[in-house]
């Protein structure tokens, strides 16, 4: 065995349905040449979350840590980083879950690529706790176009995939606490600014799609506000980026027309975000098939929007 150690970082809040899979599937790791710490750190749950972890996993390589206050995932990774003893940071979601191989993975690549401070990879999709689709990227050699993946939300969802070296987490200062949505994109951006990021393509992380997720229940104030605000970072971190102001809005503002016609049932409301997209970005097809599906009935938009492109 190495020296080395691996600190894998369990950020929860009210995780007690999920969690014993996610520390299950980092016990089962398989092939891994140094040993490794979980560090749940509990945000003020109200099930029961730490209790319930301490019960069940009574092990010197499980810690948990408790906040006084809830203070979201941003605070409680950097909590939990601050905490580890590892030279190696791993990230996972409380509801997420490590195939057998990926911190070997990981580890094994960052040893062989010591220019690289982080690495992600691809994933797989648990829905209704059946496997749905892969999560995989295009990847791109340079740090402008990997930081354009990562504004664009084309490279998403990488969160319990990413697999760092503590010495870059310290260079970067660490998760932005004032952000309560797209932290982990800043992070990444901040990332790929101070070193060189590596990508897997191999589906070593499962990612869970939940029915409570925050998308069908945040506002429009916060989810425009949220936008601009991380926006507004990744223009501090990358200024070559402000190039595709339109286009991202254009995006952003067609995610908030489908949310609204097909989350939030409100067609009238959804149609003048889908305009605002079209204007963003007359070249983008989307849009224009939202517009076209809040004219119809609701259930006949329901159904037939998984067979158009809106899914994707």
């Amino acid at each position: 065995m190495k020296n080395d150690l691996i600190s894998i970082v369990i950020p929860a809040f009210n995780a007690k349905e999920y969690i014993a899979s996610a520390i299950e599937s980092v016990l089962g790791q398989e092939g891994l040449e140094c040993e490794f710490e979980i560090i749940v750190v509990d945000d003020c749950s109200q099930d029961g979350t730490a209790s319930f972890v301490r019960e069940k996993f009574n092990l010197q390589s499980v810690r948990v840590i408790e906040l006084e206050k809830n203070s979201g995932p941003a605070h409680a990774r950097n909590v939990g980083i601050e905490a580890s003893k590892g030279n190696y940071i791993s990230l996972l979601d409380s509801d997420d879950i490590f195939q057998p191989e990926k911190l070997a993975s990981q580890y094994t690549f960052l040893e062989n690529n010591p220019g690289r401070g982080a690495v992600i990879t691809a994933s797989k999709t648990i829905v209704d706790k059946k496997y749905g689709k892969d999560i995989t990227y295009h990847f791109p050699v340079t740090k402008l176009e990997q930081a354009k993946e990562v504004f664009f939300s084309k490279i998403a969802r990488f969160t319990s995939t990413l697999f760092f070296r503590k010495e870059l987490y310290q260079s970067t200062g660490g998760f932005d606490c004032s952000m309560n949505h797209f932290e982990d994109h800043e992070f990444l951006l901040r990332c790929i600014k101070h070193s060189n990021l590596g990508y897997i393509n191999q589906l070593l992380t499962c990612y869970r799609v939940r029915d409570d997720g925050l998308s069908g229940s945040i506002s429009e104030v916060s989810f425009l506000n949220s936008r601009q605000k991380f926006e507004e970072k990744a223009f501090d971190i990358f200024p070559e980026l402000k190039v595709f102001e339109h286009e991202y809005w254009s995006n952003e503002y067609f995610g908030l027309g489908k949310i609204l016609l097909f989350q939030k049932r409100n067609r009238k409301r959804s149609r003048s975000y889908f305009k605002k997209s079209i204007s963003g970005n007359m070249q983008n097809v989307k849009p224009y098939i939202g517009l076209m599906l809040s004219y119809l009935p609701l259930f006949v938009s329901m159904k037939i929007r998984k067979k158009l492109i809106l899914e994707s």
